[in-house]
């Protein structure tokens, strides 16, 4: 006869929910497909114990050994609740997904819809904000220097923020109520540098900062979603370009360690407070020391890290104030494959797309592309 754990096993198997088992000590030993495709962090030895503070792993113990439910959010997944349930004889029945104020699971269509509907508001306006510069900087009164194109510049500015912000926020949302779509594939993490880097390098050169790229001469393989993972990457050199200084550099390097590829971004800017830089990937935390234009909206630190976790990978942050900062990340090695690799956009056409994710990310830092 089926024990508890085994029905609830073979019921969640392939359920688009994730679902997970544990036993007292919260040491994961099943999984299901959605759960290690939403959370691949949990692959890892530990994995569902470095979601959580040692205070909430204390707290849901306590709960469920006097055969209590508990709900723990992890930390910097705003929204997102796992529900630890107890399941006789020892182990813990664990389920993921967005929660409400109180605590309470929500809907993952009205989740999605939230997502789409917002993101949607704050893109339609701008496609005809967009057309309507375009047109304007086709008129006779639009030549160079005078007041028409200067206000073309100034909305055409603002307008690459609020797009910036769009995609951002985007991000955040499906982050923050579970509803995340990526299509994870094997890609060269190389090529993919080498391709953002000279564009972006381009693009920061035009700012007097210059970009320098170290990365191996063969492909270094790993499992991602290429969309968020380039979304991610631009947005680490675009705070390097903007807290530098012009005349210095960033460095990005790549190299593998331990079935490990690692990846850090270094600059040589005014670096960050040490009163400041725990709480840098907070959403909607933004440093923006006096001076400073164009400021951000506080959310491109934190979804780096989220989307750094979600391919189970780890992200550190380290700075010293005046002299810079290094933001390591590393991402677990896929195994070498016969299979054709998709290759990324090539640089020149990055930059001819006035709204690629090089423009549209780098564009608070080394300015928005000519209508």
């Amino acid at each position: 006869m089926e024990g508890l754990q085994q029905i609830l096993q073979r019921l969640f198997a392939d359920a688009p929910c994730p679902a997970l088992m544990t036993d007292r000590t919260l040491r994961l030993f099943w999984a299901n497909a959605a759960a290690l495709r939403d959370y691949p962090v949990l692959s890892l030895p530990g994995g569902l114990t470095l979601l959580f503070s040692q205070s909430q792993l204390d707290e849901a113990k306590s709960a469920l050994e006097n055969g209590d439910c508990c709900t723990l959010e992890p930390a910097g997944m705003a929204g997102v609740g796992f529900c630890f349930v107890p399941a006789e004889p020892q182990g813990i029945f664990v389920t993921a997904g967005p929660v409400g104020e109180r605590g309470e699971r929500l809907d993952l269509r009205s989740a999605d819809l939230l997502t789409a509907t917002v993101t949607n508001q704050l893109k339609t306006p701008l496609s005809g904000i967009f057309s309507a510069l375009f047109s304007m900087a086709r008129l006779p009164e639009a030549e160079p220097g005078g007041r028409l194109a200067e206000l073309i510049e100034q909305i055409s500015r603002s307008s690459y923020q609020m797009l910036r912000f769009s995609m951002d926020f985007n991000v955040y949302l499906q982050d923050a109520t579970g509803f995340c779509r990526r299509q994870d594939e094997q890609m060269d993490l190389c090529s993919l540098l080498s391709q953002l880097g000279t564009a972006a390098g381009m693009l920061t050169g035009s700012v007097g900062i210059a970009l320098q790229l170290h990365l191996p001469d063969h492909p270094v393989l790993i499992l991602a979603d290429e969309q968020r993972l380039s979304h991610a990457l631009l947005h680490l050199i675009s705070n390097s370009c903007r807290f530098t200084r012009e005349g210095n550099r960033i460095d990005i390097q790549l190299e593998e360690k331990d079935g490990q590829a690692l990846v850090s971004v270094t600059d040589a800017g005014i670096g960050i407070p040490d009163t400041v830089i725990d709480r840098v990937c907070e959403p909607f935390f933004s440093y923006d020391p006096e001076g400073m234009p164009y400021a951000g909206c506080g959310l491109g630190l934190s979804v780096v890290r989220h989307t750094v976790a979600q391919h189970g990978g780890s992200f550190a942050i380290s700075s010293t104030e005046g002299k810079g900062v290094t933001v390591a990340l590393s991402f677990p090695l896929a195994p070498s494959s016969r299979l054709t690799l998709k290759s990324p956009a090539p640089a020149l056409d990055l930059l001819s797309d006035r709204f690629s994710l090089v423009h549209i990310i780098l564009s608070d830092s080394c300015g928005i592309p000519k209508f």
